[in-house]
């Protein structure tokens, strides 16, 4: 009875395991033996004459792949639907298997929490894309490094890498209301603060290129093409003056050993503010277009309405 209702229960969420992350090609399956009342069991090589240890003949990724899929696959062996907690998954996988990772960890979390710890942000991305096309809520946090040594959860979030322009915005704003500060004390701290805001005020305007004013038609860690947004995408003189001077402003406090001709002297908090608004006012006014445009465009990709029907629409 443990054979029939444990380990080839068991044997079978394996291979149900092993297909949802694509590695059925890897021959590999479950072994058990009672031993006083209860069922050991290890994985085993199929058809091997011998008892190879897997570690030793599987590559790296096959070996993590392997054990992430015995893991999910020992889940059913216990009631309830507890807290996982995951380090590190798709360390030595390739994109196709990490793909798939995000994949079923998502799909596991609709009925438990999962906890996934990465260093890894374009697996962080997959986990977010499988969120919205799994409609499963997904909240992400950074932990750094505390002065003491020790991590610490990031108040700022996200990583500054992966937050979206509405996050970057949020943060620029806050980080400007501390170098007003760091200004009025004439804190020596300001000038490093200052350049720290403008270079993240530059990499904002590079990520609104991507994220609006191309509306994510292209994202960085995203393996997909996504040719329906071009109907959100928008770009014109206005635009395009608006980006140029945002960012040549932006560009003359980062990556440059400055001209003599300009000075030593770093931005202002007045300056700091004006380059800022000027970000926000293009932001704004590239979602205010696209919303315009999108409308159009929609009529375009749909058959015209015939004259009669044109002319009831009209009464």
């Amino acid at each position: 009875m443990l054979r029939v209702h444990v380990t080839d229960t068991l044997a079978s969420a394996l291979e149900t395991e092993k297909l949802a992350l694509s590695i059925t090609s890897i021959p590999v399956g479950l072994t058990g033996r009672p031993d006083k009342g209860t069922v050991q069991h290890r994985l085993k090589l199929n058809g091997s004459t011998l008892m190879a240890d897997t570690s030793a003949v599987l590559s790296e990724g096959e070996h993590r792949a392997v054990a992430l899929a015995a893991f999910l696959a020992e889940l059913i062996m216990f009631p309830g639907n507890d807290p996982i907690i995951v380090d590190d998954p798709v360390s030595s996988l390739d994109h196709v298997r990490r793909s798939k990772v995000a994949e079923r960890l998502i799909g596991e979390a609709k009925k438990r929490q999962v906890i996934v710890f990465t260093h890894d942000l374009a697996f962080l991305s997959d986990l977010r894309y499988q969120a919205a096309e799994q409609q499963v809520p997904i909240e992400v946090s950074a932990v750094r490094r505390a002065a003491q040594g020790y991590g610490s959860r990031d108040p700022d979030g996200d990583p500054w890498t992966t937050k979206q322009l509405g996050a970057r915005k949020h943060w620029l704003g806050e980080q400007l209301v501390k170098l007003k500060k760091l200004h009025s004390e004439a804190s020596p701290d300001y000038e490093a603060q200052a350049i720290f805001f403008y270079n993240r005020l530059r990499e904002s305007w590079e990520r609104l290129i991507e994220e609006k004013i191309f509306a994510q038609v292209v994202m960085r860690f995203q393996p997909q093409v996504q040719t329906l947004r071009l109907k959100e995408a928008v770009i014109d003189d206005e635009i395009v003056s608006q980006v140029h001077f945002g960012m040549s402003s932006a560009s003359i406090y980062t990556g440059h050993d400055r001209p003599i001709a300009k000075g030593a002297a770093p931005p202002d908090p007045a300056q700091a503010e004006k380059d800022l608004n000027a970000f926000s006012t293009c932001l704004d006014q590239i979602q205010e277009k696209s919303k315009a445009v999108v409308t159009t465009r929609e009529s375009k990709l749909k058959p015209p309405i015939p004259n009669q029907k044109k002319a009831e629409i009209l009464k």
